[in-house]
């Protein structure tokens, strides 16, 4: 993989390409801010980016919203760990804090490997809120989302959950071959489907 690793401090840049460099073979490029970062992938192909948030000027989620279409993976490498349901709003692969140890690069890494990254691809993951706290979901461990009195909620493993996203708005980001609306109300995940009444 093309790897470009954005942090402003060097000794960080400098852990992750050793780190890298002990995984594998992967052609690594740095950039130190968001502006150098952008230069970089205009001068060649990247498929991931280990992104740090708090940057001079403009910040990771910054260079999130800058980043044309396909995107590349996104695994933020962060010291903060408050920003984790944020980073999974804008569809991060992952969410890594400081310092970061091997065997969870790896499996970032791992997670990037088996995703596809291109125009268009699915909801992984989403936020849901539950007893006055955020939770991130994995959408293939979510049976059914249903609107109920102009909320939305989401059933997760026996639980529910209200998210703020519409139906119609989830229905265009959820897998087809894995989700079907058969009610203006509902989506369901057919792989959770146990009879058809």
């Amino acid at each position: 993989m093309n790897i470009l690793i954005t942090d402003d401090e060097a000794p960080a840049r400098t852990r992750l390409r050793m780190l890298l460099n002990e995984l594998g073979e992967h052609d690594v490029i740095e950039a130190s801010s968001v502006k150098d970062a952008i230069q970089k992938m205009s001068e060649a192909r990247v498929d991931v980016i280990l992104l740090d948030i708090k940057m001079p000027l403009l910040d990771g989620f910054d260079l999130v919203s800058l980043l044309p279409e396909p995107k590349p993976a996104i695994v933020f490498v962060t010291a903060y760990d408050e920003h984790a349901v944020k980073a999974f709003d804008v569809e991060a692969i992952d969410y890594l804090t400081k310092p970061v140890r091997k065997e969870r690069l790896l499996q970032a890494l791992a997670r990037v490997g088996g995703r596809k990254v291109a125009r268009g691809r699915y909801l992984a993951r989403i936020t849901a809120e539950r007893a006055n706290a955020l939770h991130v979901l994995d959408v293939d461990s979510c049976a059914v989302f249903h609107a109920d009195d102009k909320l939305v909620y989401v059933r997760h493993q026996g639980a529910k959950y209200r998210i703020g996203s519409s139906l119609d708005e989830l229905e265009a980001k959820l897998d087809p071959e894995a989700f079907f609306r058969p009610h203006r109300n509902c989506i369901v995940h057919l792989g959770h489907v146990a009879s058809i009444r």
